[in-house]
């Protein structure tokens, strides 16, 4: 699936809610397995994907 391209959003994709559902659910659980180093980078990701990552950092 190719993610959709909006007009006012050249540069970018959006993703669709299950695309990105998955995503932070897989960040999620990374977050709580990883090293600090790797978790520091895991919360920029997280940050990155919207309301849905987060509230996952809101937690």
């Amino acid at each position: 699936m190719q993610p959709q391209t909006l007009p006012f959003m050249s540069d970018q994709t959006a993703r669709l809610p299950a695309e990105v559902s998955n995503t932070v659910a897989e960040l999620q659980r990374q977050l709580k397995s990883s090293s600090e180093k790797k978790q520091q980078a895991l919360i920029q990701e997280l940050a990155n994907t919207g309301t849905a990552g987060l509230d996952v950092l809101d937690r």
